[in-house]
């Protein structure tokens, strides 16, 4: 049992392992969103303040990029990265990637208007509202499992007391 801890930890700090648990974690259905959704404040948030502070394009979409913790959204960052070295949009590149298509259409928008750190921020209060929001529908159906298993392990223990002490008592 620990071997296969200590393995799983050790392929986890490979890049295949690491890239094969991130693909898998936003393949789990709500924690999938969420971690999307906190992924995706994030890096709008951090977009946003770092074209504001009118720190140029392909070196935000590096530092953005280097932040990032899931190695899917790391190798897409890459990717454009790349792309934008090489004359392309940034929207477009985002748009065949795990980015949602309203990031690559608001991206556009502002690429457009000339108001990127806007949309980036205003994407970031939009993606922060919805991880919110799941949040809170996650632990409103949490709730009642987790109740019940506590009334059961309740259960449980009161039997596994009173059973003892009304086997003594019948007993005499």
């Amino acid at each position: 049992m620990v071997g296969a801890v200590v393995g799983i930890n050790r392929w986890k700090k490979t890049p295949e392992g690491n890239l094969f648990l991130g693909k898998l974690i936003l393949k789990i259905p709500i924690v999938g969103k969420i971690v999307t959704n906190v992924t995706l404040t994030n890096f709008n948030r951090t977009f946003g303040l770092l074209t504001s502070a009118g720190i140029p394009l392909l070196e935000s979409i590096g530092i953005v990029s280097d932040l990032t913790d899931n190695p899917v959204f790391k190798i897409a960052l890459k990717d454009a990265y790349n792309g934008v070295e090489k004359g392309l949009p940034f929207s477009s590149l985002l748009s065949a990637t795990v980015f949602p298509k309203i990031v690559s259409q608001m991206i556009k928008v502002g690429e457009e208007t000339g108001k990127v750190d806007e949309i980036f921020l205003k994407l970031a209060d939009f993606f922060e509202s919805e991880s919110d929001h799941l949040v809170k529908n996650l632990t409103v159906a949490i709730e009642p499992i987790v109740l019940v298993i506590l009334g059961i392990g309740v259960a449980f223990l009161v039997i596994s007391i009173i059973l003892p002490i009304y086997k003594l008592t019948t007993s005499f």
